[in-house]
């Protein structure tokens, strides 16, 4: 039997899109499809650090387009739910 000596776990998640830096990456322009959501302007609110690594309360409370226009409530509720898991993403690599 031949060894795999060549696998790499990490680029093998990438590459099949199974973590949720990958799909951010790869997501679709959501609400308007000529723009993309400038995922530095992202802020969340609602965490609990006594919550560390999971963040559940974590919800983002502002957003902006590429162009730098704020989203609206609906867009960020839209955005939030579409893109699973991106506020505890975010507040675990800020907190």
């Amino acid at each position: 039997m031949k060894k795999a000596d060549n696998f790499n776990p990490g680029q093998w998640l990438v590459e099949n899109k199974l973590t949720n830096q990958s799909q951010l990456n790869e997501m679709p322009k959501i609400m308007d499809p000529t723009r993309k959501v400038d995922l530095s302007s992202i802020e969340i609110d609602g965490v609990d650090r006594n919550d560390y690594p999971d963040f559940v309360d974590a919800y983002i409370t502002y957003a902006e387009y590429e162009d730098g226009t704020p989203l609206t409530d609906k867009e960020l509720e839209k955005f939030e739910n579409e893109s699973y898991g991106i506020a505890q993403e975010i507040a675990l690599e800020r907190f």
